[in-house]
């Protein structure tokens, strides 16, 4: 692999500054010939730019509790990291949060330059198993397997530029924001690109301490639980509520995809137990 390989990649960092510790991954990407850039993002303890009471009834909505000032700076620093992404010449953003470990960088940086950089796609380069819907079950474990639901994990992920054009133009065009949706990953992503998790041992977490810290408070609910559970899995609130902030097919990969995904999760869990 040469320096020329990686002209059309750029990797962004993503940290807050005073705190940052991705000092080690920044010189390593450096060392390999990389165009890497530390974005300093939000500190969720101080005050952020968005008015996070309106913005928690969209939260209280998709996850049944308000958003903590921790995972409200987490969303606004990747909506940063992607403007950034996009602006850049780049063909292919990889969008990495500063604690991330990496135990080969070489092998990683091949597994990256594999990727299909044509089409709108978000490639998940560290995977929660109760988050992949997957049907490419004969695929080597190499390849990056098309992932059916909304995942969750915004540790190390890539998007390539016509993903990126594509979310903002949507963002444009039906008026969508980012804020009050945790970073892992806005609904209205899923209305114009595609998800795919890359199996992979070289992308780790280091033993840190999460920025994000506490989660937020559980919704006041008005009415009760199942209820909730009823409008939503019937797609009644999505025609009430949800189809301001995505589309039908978004819905859909978020609550049914997500639930479907942990179900098939546990299965396997079960499964391998017994064996």
């Amino acid at each position: 692999m040469t320096e020329t390989n990686l002209l059309n990649i750029k990797f962004f960092i993503l940290g807050v500054k005073g705190l940052f510790r991705g000092q080690h991954l920044f010189s390593s990407l450096k060392d390999c010939g990389a165009d890497v850039e530390i974005v300093f993002g939000f500190d969720g303890s101080k005050q952020l730019p968005l008015n996070i009471k309106e913005e928690s009834v969209k939260s209280q909505f998709y996850y049944g509790r308000s958003l903590s000032g921790g995972e409200h700076a987490c969303t606004l620093g990747h909506t940063l990291m992607l403007r950034k992404g996009l602006s850049s010449k780049c063909s292919l953003a990889v969008f990495l949060e500063d604690d991330v470990l990496i135990n080969d960088m070489e092998l990683f940086l091949e597994l990256i330059l594999s990727l299909n950089w044509e089409q709108p796609s978000l490639f998940s380069l560290y995977s929660n198993p109760g988050s992949i819907l997957s049907l490419n079950t004969s695929k080597p474990k190499s390849a990056a397997n098309r992932n059916y639901c909304i995942p969750t994990g915004t540790v190390a992920y890539a998007m390539t530029k016509p993903a990126m054009q594509s979310i903002i133009k949507n963002e444009i065009k039906r008026g969508f924001k980012s804020y009050g949706f945790q970073a892992d990953y806005p609904l209205y992503y899923a209305d114009t690109i595609s998800f795919f998790y890359v199996p992979n041992n070289f992308v780790k977490l280091s033993n840190s301490d999460s920025l994000i810290g506490a989660r937020g408070k559980p919704a006041n609910l008005k009415s009760s639980r199942l209820l909730r559970i009823l409008s939503i899995y019937s797609l009644a609130s999505y025609f009430t509520f949800g189809r301001q902030y995505s589309s039908l097919k978004a819905y859909v990969m978020f609550f049914h995809g997500r639930k479907l995904a942990l179900i098939i999760s546990s299965f396997k869990n079960v499964a391998l137990i017994r064996d």
